[in-house]
């Protein structure tokens, strides 16, 4: 008989292969050399050495011999992989069971809790769509042993919620070297990234070369969450020149001008 394994639990004896009789008997014992059966077969649990003893009644003559009873009952090693996580860039992802057993004979079988999709749901890597518990069981198929592990998928969508900015202002009315500077950024999940008026992210919170007036800051955390904030820039100071009101001369009279010179810093 095979080894007792997941798939049955119990091995039959089987002595039929011995002298058979009238006045023949037949006693099972255990490793503890208990009498478990005096029957030609008889069925067992427990792996280990059993005796069988055979005696002709008549002349008291006996032969015995043991049986090793093997167990194979190890299970296969189930990995689910870290948990993982479903942002504001990515709306799927892919589990990792690489962790676990591998060969011909073992098979794999993800599910989720809640009954969500799972492509792939029968080889080491799928692809999942839904936040929630996915538990992935790996069977031995030579033995029917079976292990479960389970892996969190969970929702990281946590955005930037304000930003606390530095404005500088053009210099002069007309001119685009004024510049915004984010001081810091208030939730979201860093290291975050910076653009300003719908141009590349990049990783430094400074904006520069920008003329006055309404501008977007578009911030990104890492999660690839994105918050946007309009901010408005006030114009560089203006300087006018006034020389008063028109004067009239004859040909050859002389005049002076004052120039009045105003720099508007509001």
């Amino acid at each position: 008989s095979g080894p007792i394994t997941c798939n049955d639990n119990t091995v039959t004896l089987d002595a039929n292969a011995s002298s058979m009789a009238q006045g023949i008997t037949y006693q099972w014992l255990n490793a503890n050399n208990q009498l478990i059966s005096e029957e030609l077969t008889t069925t067992v649990m427990t792996p280990g050495n059993y005796t069988l003893i055979v005696t002709d009644s008549a002349t008291a003559c006996f032969n015995e011999v043991i049986v090793t009873v093997l167990e194979d009952t190890t299970p296969p090693v189930a990995d689910a992989g870290a948990n993982q996580g479903l942002d504001c860039v990515s709306s799927s992802t892919s589990l990792d069971g690489t962790g676990s057993s591998t060969g011909a004979n073992f098979t794999y079988e993800w599910t989720s809790v809640n009954g969500d999709s799972i492509t792939g749901a029968s080889g080491l890597a799928p692809t999942i769509f839904e936040t929630g518990v996915y538990q992935l069981m790996v069977t031995n198929t030579a033995n029917g042993c079976t292990a479960t592990d389970q892996v969190q998928v969970a929702e990281d969508i946590n955005s930037p919620q304000g930003l606390i900015l530095g404005i500088t202002p053009p210099t002069c009315a007309g001119d685009d070297n004024g510049n915004i500077v984010v001081d810091s950024v208030i939730g979201g999940t860093g290291p975050y990234f910076y653009a300003i008026d719908g141009g590349n992210f990049a990783s430094a919170p400074f904006l520069t070369r920008l003329t006055a007036g309404e501008h977007i800051i578009s911030i990104q955390g890492a999660n690839g969450c994105i918050y946007e904030e309009t901010v408005t820039i006030a114009d560089g100071s203006s300087v006018t020149v006034d020389l008063g009101d028109d004067l009239f001369i004859n040909l050859g009279d002389e005049t002076s001008f004052e120039g009045i010179v105003s720099i508007d810093t509001a």
